[in-house]
């Protein structure tokens, strides 16, 4: 045997070579040489870990693809929420849209409904002044022939029924 591949072989008291074992900064896991069952501490965390190299990434591979698929479900139904949401504020937001259309129109009718009664037009001040008038010569008419038909002394009358009241 040569020097060197005396060096190679594993012993008790060495190092296992690099190619035996792996650690990475993000996660200070190495594992032993094949047939070694002790763990050991020396200030990193060392663990003594049977299965290959490749199942060992393989199952990491998998809890994080596990953990991004929990993480898509879950955003997914945050995402879903967020859209029922959405809907509801959009049915909500039509629905103080059409109230305040419902609103404006009704002021603008209790505006009209205001002006008119406060204000009329001038088309009802005309029929108003003509009933007014239609109603005074009505009346004087009714006067007059009361005056010339009943009562010659009209004045008379009118003037002992006021004078009764006093």
């Amino acid at each position: 045997m040569s020097i060197d591949s005396k060096n190679e072989t594993n012993t008790p008291g060495q190092e296992p070579p690099q190619s035996e074992r792996l650690y990475s900064t993000a996660t200070p896991i190495r594992f032993a040489p094949r047939g070694a069952r002790t763990n050991i501490t020396d200030g990193n965390l060392i663990m003594l870990d049977p299965r290959p190299v490749q199942q060992w990434q393989l199952d990491n591979t998998e809890s994080r693809v596990e953990e991004v698929a929990s993480l898509a479900n879950e955003t997914d139904r945050r995402l879903n929420t967020m859209q029922d949401q959405a809907l509801a504020t959009e049915v909500l937001r039509d629905e103080v849209k059409t109230l305040r259309i419902e609103m404006e129109d009704v002021r603008i009718s209790g505006e009209k409904r205001v002006v008119s009664r406060r204000v009329p037009s001038n088309g009802m001040k005309l029929f108003y002044t003509i009933i007014k008038i239609t109603l005074i010569y009505i009346i004087s008419v009714v006067i007059e022939y009361i005056y010339h038909s009943y009562y010659p002394d009209f004045f008379e009358f009118v003037d002992a029924a006021i004078a009764s009241y006093f």
